[in-house]
């Protein structure tokens, strides 16, 4: 898979939210190689919040524990928003139980990355997620 496979995909406005932000800094890195030019950054779940509630959001990457809120309640705002039923939300956390990992799977979640995680990781769950996403999308038109 190279950048060519995701210039379809590259419109998309990214939301990266991690408190890190040295982690912030890798998956923008790795988003800007794929083509994505459209990146924002975010250190917690209200300012995540906030920018869903102000502009479309194509993708998120979300950490698990953000410093103000888990990862969980923002997937469940976004499967609950119609407008972000269907967007890709890869969740990154260093480690979880299989109990999250259900609960994750359960609520929608589109893939798992778990830390630390590579540039191939990161490019394959997108790859799938946005291929994933267009392929609903085209169902329910």
């Amino acid at each position: 898979m190279n950048e060519h496979d995701f210039k379809s995909f590259a419109k998309h406005t990214v939301a990266v939210a991690d408190g890190a932000v040295a982690a912030r800094a890798q998956v923008r890195s790795t988003l800007s190689r794929m083509g994505f030019d459209r990146v924002i950054e975010v250190e917690s779940g209200k300012r995540l919040l906030t920018l869903l509630s102000q502009q479309k959001i194509g993708v998120v990457v979300c950490d698990w524990k953000l410093p103000d809120m888990e990862g969980m309640a923002l997937l469940r705002h976004m499967r609950d928003t119609e407008r972000y039923i269907v967007t890709p939300f890869i969740m990154t956390a260093v480690e979880l139980r299989k109990e999250e990992i259900m609960e994750l799977l359960q609520e929608g979640v589109s893939d798992l990355l778990l830390k630390p995680f590579t540039t191939r990781d990161l490019t394959e769950k997108l790859h799938s997620a946005l291929v994933y996403e267009r392929r609903v999308l085209k169902r329910l038109r």
